[in-house]
């Protein structure tokens, strides 16, 4: 009977100095379910981030290709004093290159921006509950119930 009484002493005690008693209060917000819905959540807006990092990296990329090689083609491109800017199709295909250009570095940046946001929010509040989630997984209950005591351990 003293073995008994000294290893629940001992779980007790144990149970204090854990440091998942320190995080106690996440099982009071979240159950198991929902803190798994969450990690799969924010890895989804974590990959999504991704994705719009390399689009938009992708885009800027192209764009700044295409107008710098519209700006090549243009000062190659030996101008007749008699001639109208942009009649001839070698400098119409320039200026279109450029406009192009120009629209793809537009869209680029915006979405190269918004995905290092985006992908960095979720990649942080993923594991912050994947944290949670393993602090959830093994913790101490001490419970008082109808006929005595129940001690849980869960890991």
């Amino acid at each position: 009977m003293k073995g008994i009484a000294f290893c629940i002493s001992f779980i007790m005690i144990m149970a204090n100095f854990t440091n998942a008693q320190d995080y106690y209060e996440y099982d009071e917000e979240y159950s198991v379910e929902e803190l798994k819905e969450k990690v799969k959540k924010y890895t989804s807006m974590k990959n999504g981030g991704l994705g719009l990092v390399i689009g938009g990296s992708t885009l800027l990329v192209v764009g700044t290709a295409l107008f710098i090689s519209s700006i090549s083609s243009l000062n190659d491109i030996s101008q007749d004093p008699d001639d109208d800017y942009g009649t001839s199709p070698e400098e119409r295909s320039a200026i279109s290159r450029m406009a192009v250009g120009w629209v793809a570095i537009g869209f680029g940046i915006p979405l190269t921006v918004a995905g290092s946001v985006v992908g960095s929010i979720g990649a942080k509040k993923q594991r912050e509950y994947e944290f949670r989630l393993g602090n959830v997984s093994r913790r101490f209950e001490l419970k008082l119930i109808k006929n005595g005591l129940s001690l849980q351990y869960n890991f």
